[in-house]
């Protein structure tokens, strides 16, 4: 259904470079409410601009997110790696007694001029 949504959306946006990287995000961001939270439901959001896209995945369970180095033999324990590898920025907005919000932003290929924004793990997201 969150894939739906963001592939939605983008086709109408005419994002369509970040499509696949987008519907992969929110997979592993959903992924992660569902096995990582004691959440039973979550909020999926994107916004975009000419620029860029950004997806929200809020949900009311505590903790955050980890960037873990990526075990060879592991089934589990890549969502946040791939998503820090694909995206251009992303990290975590704290929503108090609601929860977080875990945010990514796609920068549109266009807008990137050869540079990459990254960061060093979750942050909290610029208003």
């Amino acid at each position: 259904m969150a894939r739906e949504f963001v592939r939605g959306l983008l086709q109408e946006s005419r994002h369509l470079t970040l499509k696949d990287a987008a519907v992969l995000c929110v997979s592993e961001l959903v992924a992660n409410v569902v096995l990582h939270s004691s959440a039973t439901e979550c909020v999926v959001r994107l916004a975009y601009t000419p620029a860029d896209v950004t997806i929200e995945v809020a949900d009311e369970g505590p903790g955050r997110p980890v960037l873990e180095p990526s075990r060879p033999r592991s089934e589990h324990g890549r969502g946040m790696l791939i998503i820090d590898n694909i995206s251009d920025d992303w990290g975590v907005r704290d929503l108090g007694r609601n929860g977080k919000s875990v945010w990514v932003r796609l920068n549109a290929p266009e807008a990137k001029n050869g540079r990459r924004f990254r960061s060093d793990g979750p942050r909290d997201r610029p208003d």
